[in-house]
């Protein structure tokens, strides 16, 4: 899922309007974006539920529970 800013919510891949939250959305810039310095406002996120491998999901729900 790599959802793109749409307001104060975010746009999914189907262009549906999703709502989330933000507690597991990152920035994600391509190569091109870092190297001709366009990536001071990235539009496009990754959802990251995970830091390690061994990390409970469970938390997620109370957490985040749209995402």
């Amino acid at each position: 899922m790599a959802p793109t800013r749409a307001g104060a919510r975010y746009r999914n891949g189907f262009g549906e309007i999703i709502d989330s939250g933000d507690d597991y959305l990152y920035p994600m810039l391509k190569r091109s974006e870092i190297a001709t310095g366009r990536g001071d406002n990235p539009e496009r996120l990754m959802l990251v539920t995970q830091k390690t491998i061994r990390d409970d999901l469970s938390a997620i729900r109370s957490v985040a529970p749209k995402t």
